[in-house]
């Protein structure tokens, strides 16, 4: 099954967003899948997945320039 890079990008850029979003919100937790969490640690989580998803983007473009060459 193969995934659309601009997906990747669509979810790095919604999850980017409500990182920002977050920073602007006060708790001192979040809650992470099912339990309470730091708010530094949801934030941090958030920030990998950022990068996780921006990765997925970057190396689907990537390899569809290979593929064009």
């Amino acid at each position: 099954m193969k995934i659309n890079k601009n997906f990747f990008l669509v979810l790095a850029i919604l999850s980017a967003t409500e990182l920002v979003f977050n920073s602007i919100y006060d708790g001192a937790s979040h809650r992470l899948f099912w339990m309470e969490a730091n708010i530094w640690v949801y934030r941090l989580v958030k920030l990998v997945f950022v990068g996780l998803f921006f990765y997925g983007y970057l190396n689907a473009r990537n390899k569809e320039k290979r593929i064009q060459q």
